[in-house]
């Protein structure tokens, strides 16, 4: 179970947004509303932030990449918002510290408990702000402690303006320290440790060495956050260090080459008289205030430290999982051209065992009916791919022995069979799912539901899949009302959002309204006027309009 879990997600200032506008992920959450609201903004700044740390660690926005051609910077900031940074914030969670387990049909979220300070668990959040010329500032919190805090135009020589990062009060030598002010109060001794941590925290100069590491090689890396990380705490490490090696210099009075030391300093070493305050100096003899701060570091112990998680944004963003609301196209043959996103499902799985998958088999065959099955046969003897090489790939589908492709199946089939595939595939993934319920029957459409809780509670872990869903269908989420009312699911495994259009919000409410499911099933708010119902409203018309032409 390695990777994170998306437990919230801010936007601000970044296309309909003109203010901050924070989400709280459930398990499985649902985004819908009106169109042109901003449901796929939240889905755009993740797809945004996942192709920018693919590609160049979040150093800057890949906005023309792939698919995405969302324009220039201009074109995703909010035009009514005077401000030119955009902000984004994520808050996540290690997959393993959440598990789910069934008791009597009820879900029991157990939090494990920690044993002291661990690194792999807790509450991470990372703060990221945008300018035109790429990432300005980013922040990193441990259960709201900021631990790390790096500003600058990081995206061109990465260069550290300012920073700060919460290193372990044991990095003082604090026995060592006491004794060298022995005659000082407690009081006036906690003013030079501050001044001291202080330092250590936030000084530009102390990081000076971070470009290398410690066998002197440029450190290289596309994880802003771990490369800023490292960065520190190699300076951190090279504190007061250095190396000796012997120079030859021409000697005009001997005539002759003569050789002297060189001491090559890796990083800053100031004397104490250089960082405690005033007060301190004015009491304290110079030669205590002489020495070096590095004589009373545990540097060691920064060169071995651990106190980010190493994987954080690769646990993250290398697995979240898109899915399109246009998956494929009826072809007879699947390219990169004329199906770019089935293409690649089909491509990176064609030689897998995804087709002797009984979850996929079980909701392919007995719960959505896309195909049949004679008797002892599996998914594997009538559904296959064959390999065209360097050209693409042929879908092969036999019912009552003819091989009707996918184009057979009509076209909702078409849409649906991406989501069956991909998520059978995945087991351990965040899944951003585009209007699922596209060319779907009303009844397909309340399935799918039942689809995504199996495919969160097949497994006994509850956060090893995840779901964010943007969706018009009034069934999906009547069908998880149901459920919820039927206790197969717990009312802390969805979350709802309403989201109204920036033109057209009601008096007293948000842009972005949350709406839970109750234990009875009941929402705890309204949807918009005509998203839900709209089938009975026409029908009360409908009846009333026959009794005024009967009359």
């Amino acid at each position: 179970m390695s990777g994170y879990n998306l437990t919230g997600l801010s936007l601000n200032n970044f296309r309909v947004f003109g203010k901050e506008t924070s989400l709280s992920l459930a398990p499985l959450t649902i985004l819908t509303g009106t169109n042109s609201s901003g449901k796929s903004s939240f889905t755009k700044a993740l797809k945004l932030l996942t192709r920018s740390y693919k590609i160049n660690g979040l150093r800057s926005l890949a906005l023309m990449e792939g698919d995405l051609k969302l324009g220039d910077y201009n074109s995703i900031k909010n035009s009514a918002n005077l401000n030119d940074e955009i902000f984004f914030s994520l808050e996540v969670v290690p997959r393993n510290s959440q598990i789910l387990i069934r008791n009597e049909r009820k879900e029991l979220l157990i939090q494990k408990e920690r044993n002291g300070f661990s690194i792999n668990n807790g509450i991470f959040k990372i703060d990221l702000c945008y300018g035109i010329n790429g990432l300005k500032s980013l922040k990193f919190f441990k259960d709201s402690v900021l631990l790390l805090e790096q500003a600058g135009e990081l995206n061109k020589s990465n260069e550290i303006k300012e920073s700060f990062i919460k290193i372990p009060e044991t990095f003082i030598k604090i026995t060592e320290l006491k004794r060298l002010f022995s005659s000082l109060s407690d009081s006036q001794f906690n003013l030079i440790y501050q001044s001291i941590f202080n330092y250590l925290q936030t000084s530009v100069e102390a990081h000076s060495f971070s470009e290398y590491d410690s066998n002197n090689r440029k450190i290289r890396g596309i994880d802003i956050l771990q490369v800023s990380y490292n960065r520190i705490l190699n300076g951190l490490s090279q504190l007061g260090k250095y190396s000796t090696y012997q120079e030859h210099e021409f000697d005009e009075e001997l005539q002759e080459y003569v050789s002297f030391s060189v001491n090559e300093y890796y990083g800053a070493n100031p004397k104490l008289i250089e960082i405690l305050p005033k007060s301190i100096l004015e009491i304290c003899d110079q030669t205590i205030l002489n020495e070096y701060l590095s004589k009373y570091l545990n540097t060691e112990l920064i060169s071995e430290a651990e106190l980010l998680p190493a994987n954080i944004l690769s646990g993250l963003f290398l697995n979240i999982q898109f899915i399109d609301g246009v998956r494929a196209t009826q072809e007879i043959i699947y390219t990169k051209d004329n199906s770019p996103g089935f293409y690649e499902i089909i491509e990176k799985y064609y030689s897998s065992d995804v087709f002797t998958n009984q979850f996929l088999e079980k909701w392919m065959i007995q719960k959505f009916k896309l195909l049949k099955l004679e008797k002892g046969q599996h998914l594997k003897d009538i559904f296959s791919i064959e390999q065209i090489p360097g050209y693409g790939y042929k879908i092969q589908i036999l019912q009552a022995g003819l091989n009707v492709g996918l184009s057979g199946l009509g076209y909702g089939a078409s849409q649906l069979l991406p989501i069956l595939i991909k998520i059978s595939l995945f087991s351990d993934c965040i899944f951003i799912i585009e209007e699922p319920e596209s060319n779907l029957h009303p009844a397909l459409q309340s399935e799918l539901a039942d689809f995504f809780v199996s495919a969160l509670n097949g497994i006994l872990y509850l956060g090893i899949r995840q779901f964010i869903i943007e969706t018009h269908s009034e069934y999906l989420i009547r069908k998880l009302q149901y459920l919820t009312a039927k206790e197969s699911i717990g009312t802390d495994v969805t979350q709802i959002y309403y989201f109204n259009h920036p033109d057209n919000v009601p008096k007293g409410e948000e842009q972005v309204k949350k709406i839970n499911i109750n234990k009875d099933g009941s929402l705890t708010d309204d949807f918009g006027e005509g998203f839900f119902d709209e089938a009975d409203k026409i029908a009360l018309e409908l009846f009333l309009l026959t009794q005024v032409q009967k009359n």
